[in-house]
């Protein structure tokens, strides 16, 4: 029941769709099934893995589609950025690689199998297909990457963002994950307000809003924020635990050392890089 809601939301948002009838037969070579699985994480819902590795023929969607550029920032520099300046702002585009759209004529490239009635596993099996960039996908990061970058650029022919805001807000960006600092609560609110419109437009959700200023927080729309929680004011930014009370960057080293005693220099490493790899 779990899985079927999972699949459900695809359906729901229009990342994915039954194939019509008429679709169903395509020209040899013109379609690809995916095999799926699902994931849990503690804290969230399940999440549907889409297999673009598993071969047939020996041929793959991860064999057969070119990977794309690597046009991440890098992510010391987002990170020395985002402390840089007093008023500390942390953010997160939801369900970034769902945001972009397959081209069309891909669509049937990312078809896979489940149950014509989600809830009933004894009705028939029939064809979907993904309308969107998925999890997995050898290509996403790159495609969804260059989507936003995209989408910042145009913000500056449209005189929504002038050139210095455009690259500011271009820097803040690892992947999905948002992170920069301001001199002041004014020009963090403006920018952010207006990156958040600009970035609804082209179908980018920003949202999960963190920061050390409550003055800031209270200027975004309050299903866009994190809650601000005085017992335990904790935020992870890039890996990295924060304390946005007291502002304050640190490790939880029981964390480090939950394998035992560090005996070795092979542990020793392993330790040093669970708390912080980029």
């Amino acid at each position: 029941r779990e899985y079927s809601t999972a699949i459900k939301k695809y359906l729901d948002n229009n990342h994915a769709i039954k194939v019509p009838k008429e679709q169903l037969v395509t020209k040899p070579g013109k379609v690809s099934y995916l095999p799926h699985h699902g994931v849990k994480h503690p804290r969230k819902d399940l999440r549907i893995v889409f297999d673009t590795s598993m071969r047939t023929d020996g041929k793959s969607l991860s064999t057969e589609i070119y990977q794309g550029p690597d046009n991440l920032n890098a992510m010391v520099g987002v990170f020395i950025r985002f402390r840089q300046e007093v008023i500390a702002v942390i953010a997160d585009i939801k369900a970034f690689y769902h945001a972009v759209r397959l081209d069309p004529r891909d669509e049937d490239f990312h078809r896979f199998f489940y149950f014509n009635d989600l809830y009933d596993a004894s009705s028939p099996v029939i064809e979907y297909k993904l309308r969107c960039h998925l999890f997995g996908g050898i290509s996403s990061q790159s495609v969804a990457n260059l989507a936003l970058f995209d989408t910042i650029e145009r913000s500056k022919q449209t005189g929504e963002l002038n050139s210095d805001e455009a690259e500011l807000v271009k820097k803040s960006f690892y992947s999905d994950d948002f992170g920069r600092s301001f001199g002041h609560v004014p020009t963090a609110t403006r920018i952010m307000l207006k990156l958040i419109g600009i970035l609804a437009k082209h179908n980018f959700e920003l949202t999960k809003f963190g920061s050390n200023s409550r003055s800031f927080l209270e200027q975004i729309p309050s299903q866009a924020r994190l809650p601000w929680d005085d017992d335990n004011p904790i935020h992870s930014v890039l890996g990295i635990k924060w304390n946005y009370k007291l502002d304050v960057l640190h490790n939880n080293i029981a964390d480090v050392i939950q394998g035992g005693p560090i005996e070795t220099k092979r542990k020793l490493l392993s330790s040093v890089a669970s708390v912080w790899d980029p």
